[in-house]
């Protein structure tokens, strides 16, 4: 860890997806461990947390890349499914690569032969989101609809709770998903205004949606389809 530190002095360039902070109020630590590494700010929702020590994140990150590869526990969520496949072929057939990749990915932003993502998607911190009331921040939302989006709370929260993602899953399918629309925005505008689709949702977010059918897509700023988008609740 040292030697990291040296070598990679400015820490990992995807280390948001690493702040974690569900458990505290259940006997557990924040991914940060019992220091300062960071300082979050509970009363915005989502809610934002400033990083103090660039490297505090990366015992924890290890040990969950470690932990979803081998046990090849990694969750599709909400509209993930063709980047999650890739990754779930990846820990079956060769976890070593997989772990390779994801350290690769976890430093750099990127993975092998991608581009970078839009700069948007490495400001997420899905790991400061609450879910329930009893943890860090929950107390600043007083609905019922933890997670945004009807389609999302009525199948992934009775599964275990979360709305999104963290960790190597979330990172995986941000980079895959993220890069093809940096790469898009980039050829269209010749800029890096991208349509944020990829933000991590909170508690009492109003969304933009667009249904065609099959899959539900998210626009953050405007309905690409107004005659087909519905808001969430």
């Amino acid at each position: 860890m040292n030697r990291i530190r040296q070598e990679i002095p400015s820490g990992a360039k995807m280390q948001n997806y690493s702040v974690v902070n569900w458990y505290a109020y259940s006997g557990g630590y924040p991914s940060w461990g019992s220091e300062n590494g960071v300082s979050v700010d509970y009363s915005t929702m989502p809610p934002v947390g400033a990083i103090h020590d660039a490297h505090s994140m990366d015992s924890y990150a290890f040990c969950e890349m470690a932990n979803a590869i081998l046990s090849q526990t990694n969750s599709q969520f909400f509209n993930s499914c063709g980047p999650t496949a890739v990754l779930a072929a990846l820990t079956a057939r060769s976890p070593v690569q997989a772990f390779k990749k994801a350290l690769q990915l976890y430093y750099t932003g990127a993975l092998p032969g991608m581009s970078e993502a839009c700069p948007y998607v490495y400001e997420q911190q899905p790991g400061l989101v609450p879910f329930r009331p009893d943890q860090p921040g929950g107390d600043r939302y007083h609905g019922n609809l933890w997670c945004p989006v009807e389609d999302v709370q009525s199948k992934q929260f009775l599964i275990d709770g979360q709305c999104q993602a963290v960790g190597l899953q979330r990172m995986w399918v941000t980079a895959m998903i993220g890069s093809l629309e940096h790469e898009v925005q980039l050829a269209a505008n010749g800029d890096d205004q991208c349509e944020k689709i990829l933000t991590s949702v909170y508690p009492g977010e109003v969304m933009t949606l667009f249904d065609d059918g099959d899959l539900i897509f998210r626009f953050a700023d405007r309905p690409k389809h107004p005659s087909n988008s519905r808001t969430a609740p």
